[in-house]
């Protein structure tokens, strides 16, 4: 059913001249931080968005989605495909592929400068004062 569901976002999504790229595109991947302003959303297997930060996620919303949008403040939009493991508990079921390694949502937007905080997706304080040695972060990108 899934790969059905990739199938079809696919072909509307190339309607809709957007490619849905299986993995986090290398411009986003190596990039330090995300700018303030970028937005995220989950979207369907048509396209359509299942929700948006501070929205209910809800389990229907995560057994819908297909793929996340990253729209930056400049217009550039992304898509990637997810896969949500779990039982539509949250966020953190949401997966997708970074650098050839499988990353839970939360845990790549941590990288890139964003936590989750009551449904929303907020940017988090730059850090004070130097890493700690041996603590380069994920690897791809921050």
């Amino acid at each position: 059913m899934r790969t059905l569901s990739l199938v079809l976002l696919l072909g509307t999504l190339a309607w809709a001249a957007l490619s849905l790229s299986p993995r986090l595109p290398d411009a986003l991947a190596q990039a330090g931080s995300w700018p303030s302003g970028t937005q995220f959303a989950l979207l369907d297997a048509q396209g359509q968005v299942v929700w948006t930060p501070g929205a209910a996620l809800t389990q229907e919303a995560l057994r819908q989605a297909v793929a996340l949008r990253i729209t930056l403040p400049g217009g550039e939009v992304y898509l990637v495909a997810v896969q949500v493991q779990g039982s539509g508990q949250g966020l953190g079921e949401v997966w997708l592929t970074v650098d050839d390694k499988r990353v839970p949502l939360p845990e790549l937007l941590h990288a890139k400068g964003f936590a989750v905080a009551d449904g929303q997706i907020v940017r988090e304080p730059p850090a004070k004062g130097p890493a700690a040695p041996g603590n380069r972060g994920h690897g791809w990108g921050r």
